[in-house]
C-alpha cells in the first residue's frame, strides 16, 4: 500500500509537546518508559519538519513513502501557520539553532508571501491562499482558520525574534477575524473577493 505523509503530522508533534510541557510523571497516568517514548515522537517529528523545511520557507508538504511515486504539488498555508507554531513550542523546550532557522524562514515565507490587504480595507491584513501555489482551487481566497493560525505562528515567533512581525499588522490580521465575524458571534469560514465576498 503506497502511504502519503503530509507535514501535518505536526499536529502529532503538537500533541506529543503538550503532553511532555504538562509533566507527566510515572504517579500520573504513565510510566517512565512511555515518556521516554513520547519524547523520542517529539525528537523525530521535529526532525521531519526540519528536514522538510526548504531553503524559501515553504515545507516539502506531500511526500509518498513510495520514492517512485510522484505526488501533486498542492500546498495549505494553514497548515504552514500550525506547523511554524509547533515548531516554535519545540524550540521554547529544546532550543537548537537549526531549528530556529528553520522557523524564521518559513515565518518569513508567510510574512512575505502570504500576507497581504483586502483592496476593500487597508487595514485588514489576511492569509492568502493563492491558487499558484495550493493548487486546488482557481480563485484567490482567505481563511478565517489562515488568519488564526497566521497570527497564533507570528506571534509564538515574536517570543524569541521581538519585531519579526511589525505591531502594527499583527493588529491588522486580529482586525481581518474581527471581520469575519457576524452579528450573532459566528464566523465566515471564506472571503472570496473575485467570487462570492463571505
Amino acid at each position: 500500500m503506497r502511504h502519503r505523509l503530509h507535514i501535518s503530522i505536526v499536529w502529532v508533534f503538537i500533541i506529543a509537546v503538550s503532553i511532555n510541557e504538562n509533566g507527566l510523571t510515572a504517579n500520573e497516568s504513565t510510566t517512565t518508559s512511555s515518556l521516554t517514548a513520547v519524547e523520542k515522537a517529539i525528537d523525530r517529528a521535529a526532525g521531519y519538519i526540519l528536514r522538510n523545511t526548504r531553503d524559501d520557507g515553504m515545507f516539502e508538504y506531500r511526500i509518498n513513502t513510495d520514492p517512485t511515486v510522484k505526488v501533486k504539488k498542492r500546498y495549505n498555508i494553514l497548515r504552514h501557520g500550525g506547523t511554524i507554531y509547533a515548531m516554535s513550542m519545540h524550540y521554547e523546550r529544546y532550543p537548537d539553532e537549526a531549528m530556529l532557522s528553520a522557523i524564521k524562514r518559513a515565518g518569513k515565507y508567510l510574512r512575505d508571501e502570504a500576507i497581504g490587504p483586502l483592496a476593500s480595507d487597508e487595514n485588514l491584513l489576511a492569509v492568502w491562499s493563492k491558487p499558484q501555489v495550493k493548487r486546488s482551487s482557481k480563485f484567490l481566497e482567505a481563511k478565517l482558520g489562515g488568519a488564526g493560525l497566521g497570527l497564533v505562528a507570528l506571534t509564538s515567533l515574536e517570543m524569541f525574534q521581538p519585531g519579526f512581525t511589525s505591531h502594527n499588522d499583527l493588529i491588522k490580521l486580529g482586525n481581518f477575524i474581527l471581520f469575519m465575524q457576524k452579528d450573532d458571534g459566528s464566523f465566515y469560514s471564506k472571503y472570496i473577493p473575485a467570487a462570492v465576498g463571505f
